[in-house]
């Protein structure tokens, strides 16, 4: 958004499941539109850095129950089984239409909501370029679990070429190009353009405060980001780092984000050998100010069905310039040729066992520690994952409207 607005485009935001803050505000003089979760998702909110009491397990559970009969009816709609959200969205976004007369309109996926409104929006009006923009693939996200395999992969196909047929554009995440390049997707292959994040920006950052101090001798090692017991899990970081402990004494793990995975870990601090300090959801100036007090970053790569998408978070890790330590459960993570791009990373796998892989961890971290990549060679690498890149593609078809008024 900065970057359409830096080409002289005006930009409109509706945002969603934001449970929290004004209903509306304008940050970095863009407009932000707020549209509130289900309460299913706003109890799960509530409870990703505390555990709930037994009511509150309850209501999760009444929910839950709920959110899954509401799947089963909506199936015949799939993905767009938030019925409720997409039509609230849409009729925020017909509301502004009338007021500021949008000349394209971007859909954004996760959720299905906005990709949603932007098909609804092009049906009635046919003179907006219409596009939606898949930071995630829907076919990468857990399958729910009463739902049989063969019949969620027919309704993913399905869904999404349907909703392809209807809009402009689709900018779709680099990891489904193994996916959408097969011949059965050749009727939408034309609007499918594959981006990467446009996280990548070397800039220094302009939080006020940081959440921790640095400590004398001492080695600060920064997680930002999801946690998750399935496909992101903290396990064989911490078995990792507690080898590494009993050699190197002094290391500091800070943990920024949410998700089931910090629970793993407040269970194993109970006997770790290093200090686990939590910080929960802030911020992102204060997640980008740790990471600049940082002397080492981390990641944790995606496991089984999900080890062919890419963590966002990585291309905000490359833009620091600084030490990444990576771990990595499945030898066909597609972020492995991500970091085979950076200079100063530590590529650690669980299938070579805990203890080789603590002993080329203290060395790294012996070695690389205030060590920084040259910025031009980490432009160069990443030139796709700048939001010039993607902007472009927008342009392109932007170009073809009537104006320069984006919404997203």
């Amino acid at each position: 958004m900065k970057e359409l607005q830096r080409r002289g485009h005006s930009v409109t935001c509706i945002a969603v499941n934001q449970n929290h803050g004004p209903s509306f505000l304008i940050q970095g003089s863009i407009p932000i539109y707020a549209i509130r979760s289900s309460r299913y998702g706003s109890l799960l909110q509530r409870f990703e850095s505390t555990s709930p009491g037994v009511l509150d397990r309850a209501r999760i559970g009444f929910w839950g129950l709920v959110r899954r009969a509401r799947i089963v009816f909506s199936l015949g709609r799939f993905p767009d089984v938030a019925r409720w959200q997409s039509r609230a969205v849409l009729r925020l976004a017909e509301q502004l239409h009338r007021k500021e007369r949008f000349d394209c309109i971007v859909g954004v996926f996760r959720p299905f909501s906005g990709v949603s409104a932007a098909i609804g929006m092009k049906k009635k009006y046919p003179g907006v370029i219409c596009g939606a923009y898949y930071l995630d693939l829907i076919s990468g996200a857990a399958k729910p679990r009463f739902i049989p395999k063969t019949f969620y992969d027919r309704l993913c196909y399905s869904g999404e070429v349907n909703a392809f047929r209807q809009l402009d554009f689709v900018l779709m995440a680099k990891a489904g190009q193994a996916i959408y390049s097969a011949p059965k997707y050749d009727c939408v292959s034309q609007k499918i353009h594959y981006v990467d994040f446009p996280l990548f920006q070397i800039e220094k950052p302009t939080c006020r405060s940081c959440s921790f101090d640095r400590i004398d001798g001492g080695i600060n090692l920064v997680y930002a980001g999801l946690l998750d017991k399935d496909y992101r899990n903290p396990t064989f970081m911490l078995e990792v780092l507690q080898k590494v402990s009993e050699v190197r004494p002094g290391i500091v793990l800070h943990l920024y984000g949410r998700g089931s995975g910090f629970d793993i870990v407040r269970s194993f601090k109970r006997r770790a050998a290093f200090d686990i300090r939590f910080y929960g959801m802030v911020d992102h100036d204060e997640v980008l100010s740790a990471m600049s007090r940082a002397d080492f970053l981390t990641s944790i790569g995606n496991r089984n069905r999900a080890s062919h998408m890419v963590p966002s978070k990585i291309f905000e890790l490359f833009s620091t310039g600084k030490p990444i330590i990576a771990f990595f459960s499945n030898k066909r993570d597609v972020s492995l040729e991500y970091f085979a791009k950076y200079p100063l990373s530590c590529l650690l796998n669980e299938w070579d066992g805990v203890q080789g892989q603590a002993d080329r961890l203290a060395r790294f971290l012996e070695e690389q520690r205030g060590m920084r990549c040259d910025v031009e060679e980490l432009q160069s690498a990443f030139a796709e994952n700048t939001p010039e890149y993607t902007v472009d593609i927008i342009e392109h078809y932007l170009k073809r409207g009537r104006g320069h008024h984006v919404q997203s």
